[in-house]
């Protein structure tokens, strides 16, 4: 759980008239993470014709209105890609031609549809003026046009058609278009012209407006859906074939490429978890086979199955590398923790766990968070016990802990005494990590090290020592000089720089002097929270002279709530991913791993 699941880098040697059988049994199994680093060009070529290919094929697809489905097509050898990609290139050609057809055609009648549609709209907008469909028809010797324009720009057109003794009726269509329709003579025809292409308005081509050319467009509707029927009919399960095939030879080259010649046969690199030795062994049969302790590999986490929404708001901030602790389940548990603090309520906790419960249910995008919030709602709960609160009401059970808007200094004491906590386990982790990479001066006397989580909590007890007991700390201030001296020594003789070690060494004393004091903002948010349901109870007890059984006090503690729980759901959540990415994460979290993605070739089939 705490650890990475153990890796063992691979070296695969195949013989040349075997590579194709192996890279399939590897896709198999499905256990072999690919080393891409170092690839070749071997298949280069046909890997470049097969995504033209693929590119083509997907454009007719979207031209038929047709969606890839689950499609056998069969094996595919490396062997036979060559004269596969021949045969797709002429069923392509002649497929693709009928598409560009059909998708051309296909914009025209959509095109002319819309002109039509919007013909309909500014004819019925003009209506009790004009009956355009009539004017059309009979108009001879007086031209007319008929156009949308800009709201704003309107004044000058219908001034120029007026100076020109022309004629303008319109009407308002929506808020910033107008429809006109201009009668005007033949001689004014080009300055017509010109005021409305200086409106930067649209003319309406005039045969949009007659019933005719509806009728025509849905006869050609009509046509056109009977042509597309045919083609889909001929050549969809084709051309759906056809894609299927290319991306399995996609994904076939894009592995091979990965492979490097030798004349020994070809060499391909990469990553398996410990418990997948046996397999890899059994599927290649073909193959030398070695295994090798990976100084760096990727990341297969060990995270229960409970926890894996919080895995992704670790792997949202950095996804941690190989060598590194799996910090989700310490996250989670202190993500849960800060939450609970700031927001302890026991009503607002019962209802954020039940809308946790339903979006994890009921939506895809937010399942993750809502399964998250049911377990930042059972906390609040928890705290809302602690703090006697409930909906806000602070009077109805006792607290067992403290009421934070009484007792402040308790609150305060109580939030630093968290942040103590939570940067405690920070170094622990990182001693840990460091131990684990076998980093020892860096554990011993490095940022963050068993030095500085001691000089850290002898300041912790010289506060201690100083404010409520008033005693000595010359002893302690000693030692601590000490430590800082060794670890002062130790980044000098790391980097070789003597001021810039000083300042660093200033840097982490002072970071964790204010990282620790940042954790005040947890008893701030608690006493938020109580400041919010007083002023809503305040407001519902001026609204409701009857009080609490008046209807508007209910109204105001019905809205009030819902207000306080989706705000303050989202800014203390805000808050808790704060203190822990640069809190808490600060102490011994690096990052920069990449996760473990086995190679699957069913993958495309």
């Amino acid at each position: 759980m705490f650890l990475p699941e153990k890796m063992y880098k691979v070296t695969i040697t195949i013989p040349e008239e075997y590579l194709d059988k192996e890279i399939k049994a590897l896709g198999e199994a499905g256990i072999f993470h690919i080393d891409d680093s170092k690839k070749t060009k071997i298949f280069e070529g046909e890997l470049s014709r097969v995504e033209t290919l693929l590119s083509l094929a997907t454009i007719s697809l979207d031209a038929f209105g047709l969606k890839e489905k689950e499609i056998d097509v069969g094996k595919i050898s490396l062997t036979d890609i060559p004269k596969e990609i021949d045969k797709i290139e002429t069923i392509l050609n002649n497929i693709s031609k009928i598409a560009d057809k059909l998708s051309a055609e296909g914009k025209k009648i959509s095109q002319r549809t819309k002109n039509i549609q919007t013909a309909k709209i500014v004819k019925e907008a003009m209506n009790e003026d004009l009956n355009l469909e009539e004017l059309i028809k009979t108009l001879s010797f007086i031209k007319m046009k008929v156009c949308l324009i800009p709201s704003e720009t309107i004044e000058s057109l219908l001034l120029t058609t007026k100076s020109y003794h022309g004629l303008s009726i319109y009407r308002q269509l929506s808020e910033g278009s107008t429809a006109v329709a201009l009668f005007f003579t033949d001689d004014i025809e080009d300055v017509i012209a010109k005021g409305i292409e200086k409106t930067e308005g649209r003319e309406l081509n005039l045969q949009d407006f007659l019933v005719e050319t509806e009728k025509k467009t849905l006869q050609d509707k009509e046509i056109f859906k009977k042509q597309k029927t045919k083609a889909v009919k001929l050549y969809g399960q084709k051309l759906l074939e056809t894609i299927k095939k290319l991306k399995i030879m996609k994904k076939i080259l894009e592995t091979e490429n990965l492979v490097n010649r030798t004349t020994e046969g070809y060499i391909i690199e990469g990553w398996i978890p410990e418990n997948g030795k046996r397999k890899v062994i059994e599927a290649l049969k073909h193959s030398k086979v070695i295994f090798s302790e990976p100084e760096n590999a990727p990341v297969l986490l060990k995270t229960p199955k409970i926890l894996k929404p919080f895995e992704e708001l670790v792997t949202g901030f950095a996804y941690p590398s190989y060598k590194e602790l799996n910090p989700t389940p310490v996250f989670a548990l202190i993500f849960v923790l800060l939450f609970g603090v700031m927001f302890g309520d026991i009503g607002h906790g019962i209802v954020l766990s039940i809308a946790g419960f339903i979006l994890s249910k009921k939506t895809e995008i937010l399942k993750s968070y809502g399964k998250v919030l049911i377990f930042c709602g059972i906390s609040s709960t928890v705290f809302g016990f602690l703090y006697g609160s409930i909906f806000g009401n602070e009077h109805l059970i006792h607290p067992i802990l403290f009421n934070p808007m009484e007792e402040i200094n308790k609150l305060i004491l109580f939030s630093i005494g968290i942040g103590v906590l939570i940067l405690s386990v920070g170094f622990l982790l990182n001693i840990i990590t460091k131990f684990r990479e076998k980093e020892y001066g860096e554990m011993i006397a490095g940022e963050g090290g068993v030095l500085w989580f001691l000089i850290y909590w002898f300041l912790i007890g010289i506060a201690i020592k100083t404010v409520l007991y008033k005693r000595d700390i010359k002893a302690e201030l000693a030692i601590i000089g000490i430590m800082f001296i060794i670890t002062i020594g130790y980044e000098i003789y790391r980097k070789k720089q003597i001021f810039g070690s000083f300042l660093n060494a200033f840097m982490a004393l002072l970071e964790s002097i204010t990282g620790t004091v940042s954790f005040v903002r947890l008893g701030a948010f608690t006493l938020a929270h109580a400041a919010l349901m007083l002023a809503i109870f305040a407001i519902g007890k001026a609204i409701s002279p009857s009080g609490y059984s008046g209807i508007g006090y209910w109204i105001v503690m019905v809205i009030g709530n819902i207000i306080v729980i989706v705000l303050e759901a989202l800014v203390v959540s805000i808050q808790t991913m704060r203190l822990e990415y640069y809190e808490f994460f600060g102490k011994f979290f690096k990052g920069g791993g990449k996760p473990f993605k086995p190679f699957k070739l069913e993958e495309e089939r």
